[in-house]
């Protein structure tokens, strides 16, 4: 999705020192790039997980050290084609889209761990809350559009000890309804 963002749409990249086109965010990056957009993430969505692990070392090697909202060059994203593998295509590609059609939107929300395994291609998000804390509208959303592409995702509920201290704080049944519902994977 590289070309896609850093693509030659007039108006856009006004310095140098851009870390994303002035368009992004807005529903003008989608439509003034649609076209692109659709045939890229049908592409993305029909790769196979070594297609994808390639790609992205690709784009990583010819890419890296440039600017780009949302990415910091570090030694722990060596993981990522190996990360996108495991994802896979059809994920990745419904990931993509969000962010294509409404960055300002699916910016936020994501859940907050992603999990890995290479050896079998394994991938798991885990959306973490505390003992009072609950899922936001956002964060609904985005567990709802990553497990209609099939994406394995889990809510993991921090359960406070009781101590004598704390013995009388009480969780609210929304917290449990909240979990029941992602066991379920019935959300939002």
């Amino acid at each position: 999705m590289w070309d896609v963002l850093f693509c030659n749409v007039p108006d856009v990249f006004r310095t140098p020192f851009q870390d994303a086109p002035l368009d992004l965010g807005t529903e003008d990056f989608y439509l003034s790039r649609r076209e692109l957009i659709d045939t890229k993430l049908d592409a993305l969505a029909g790769m196979s997980g070594d297609h994808l692990e390639q790609e992205t070392r690709d784009v990583w090697r010819r890419e890296l050290g440039v600017r780009c909202r949302g990415l910091t060059w570090t030694d722990s994203q060596v993981h990522l084609p190996e990360m996108a593998r495991c994802i896979g295509g059809k994920a990745l590609a419904a990931m993509f889209r969000l962010l294509c059609v409404d960055y300002s939107y699916w910016s936020g929300g994501m859940p907050d761990l992603f999990l890995w395994r290479s050896e079998d291609s394994a991938a798991k998000f885990v959306e973490v809350k505390g003992p009072r804390d609950s899922l936001m509208e956002r964060q609904r959303a985005w567990i709802h559009e990553l497990m209609a592409c099939g994406a394995d995702v889990e809510m993991c509920k921090v359960v406070e000890r009781v101590t004598e201290r704390n013995k009388d704080v009480i969780v609210g049944d929304h917290d449990a309804y909240e979990l029941a519902r992602l066991e379920d994977k019935s959300v939002v």
